[in-house]
């Protein structure tokens, strides 16, 4: 069997968030043979025309590109060869330092990694990243494959760990599932951005009346530690539910307990 499978199967391929967000849009690409179709559905279920994604500038059409380290450049052309031919953006790289010498763009995408490389391995690549917080899902495909490589690589958070020669369709499945992470990540990343907006809106008094209400007070309380009207307070709060998006004091306790982890993290 050669090195990678290259018979002609027709796979799909869906990105879908691993978190439910509220009010999150949800992108799903097809991938059909060599056509691939992008498209974006509310939280209604309803389909969205191709727009400039919220906060990246970016088309929302714009096609996951995988990167390829292996320093085998037959193995290595194949694998862009193939991943050309189903629809993905490619770049390829021979060794640890080609890739690093080259920012990566923020676009959606993975990372398809050989464990051995000439100068600092796969497992070093990936430590690097991960110390640079680049979040790029990282699918492991080597020829060299030991237990404790991949428990080490798996534990620091790679997708899977493939062994050459591979089918075509692991290695698709492989990179389905790490496009899906990547997806997801990139929607948390834009929900939490859009909740920091949210709190920033706030003027400094309603910072307070949102602190107070979140510690469990009632209007009446806040009012007398603030020394203003109550009516002042229950103004105040209808501005704090309407522009943090909360319904009730129970939801604007999550969304500050939301707030504060991912301050922290």
């Amino acid at each position: 069997m050669s090195a990678l499978d290259l018979s002609v199967r027709h796979m799909t391929v869906m990105q879908a968030a691993q978190e439910d967000y509220a009010g999150a849009d949800l992108e799903l690409i097809f991938l059909n043979g060599s056509s691939l179709r992008v498209e974006t559905i509310d939280g209604l279920g309803h389909r969205i025309a191709p727009t400039e994604q919220r906060g990246t500038g970016m088309p929302s059409t714009a096609k996951p590109l995988i990167h390829v380290v292996d320093d085998d450049a037959s193995m290595r052309n194949a694998l862009l060869m193939l991943l050309g031919e189903v629809g993905f953006d490619t770049r390829g790289y021979a060794s640890t330092g080609e890739f690093l010498l080259e920012p990566v763009p923020d676009r959606p995408g993975c990372l398809l990694l050989d464990l051995t490389l000439p100068g600092p391995s796969g497992l070093d690549l990936q430590a690097a990243l991960q110390r640079q917080n680049c979040m790029l899902p990282i699918v492991f495909l080597t020829g060299n494959a030991t237990v404790t490589a991949s428990v080490r690589a798996m534990k620091a958070g790679a997708v899977d760990f493939l062994t050459k020669p591979v089918q075509r369709e692991v290695l698709l499945e492989a990179i389905e599932r790490a496009l899906a992470s990547d997806a997801a990540h990139r929607r948390a990343n834009e929900a939490v951005d859009q909740l920091q907006l949210r709190f920033a809106s706030l003027t400094p008094r309603q910072r307070v009346v949102f602190e107070r209400i979140v510690a469990g007070k009632l209007n009446k309380q806040i009012a007398d530690e603030l020394g203003i009207a109550e009516r002042t307070v229950k103004r105040e709060r209808e501005q704090v539910m309407s522009k943090v998006h909360a319904n009730s004091a129970a939801d604007l306790g999550r969304l500050a307990g939301l707030r504060e982890h991912f301050t922290e993290t």
